[in-house]
């Protein structure tokens, strides 16, 4: 029963793995063909500098009353991993 259960967990853990692929590959043309066809339309396309965009709200967290409680060591950790 064990070794079935082993095969079933595996068998899903692929089949979400293909699942999140299909998806993000779906999502990334259907905004690829928005984007031009925004553009075809006459619309100016912005890309967001992302890494300005998380520094500047963490500035705010971390200058804010919500970080007073955080814990700092883990806070660390996360940044570490996320990076």
């Amino acid at each position: 029963m064990a070794v079935l259960d082993r095969r079933a967990e595996r068998l899903g853990h692929g089949s979400v793995k293909a699942g999140i692929e299909f998806c993000d590959t779906t999502n990334l043309k259907a905004e690829a063909e928005l984007v031009e066809f925004f553009k075809s339309e006459g619309l100016s396309i912005y890309q967001a500098d992302l890494d300005a965009f998380a520094e500047h709200v963490l500035a705010q967290y971390l200058d804010s009353p919500y970080s007073d409680t955080w814990d700092m060591e883990m806070f660390e950790k996360i940044q570490a991993a996320g990076n």
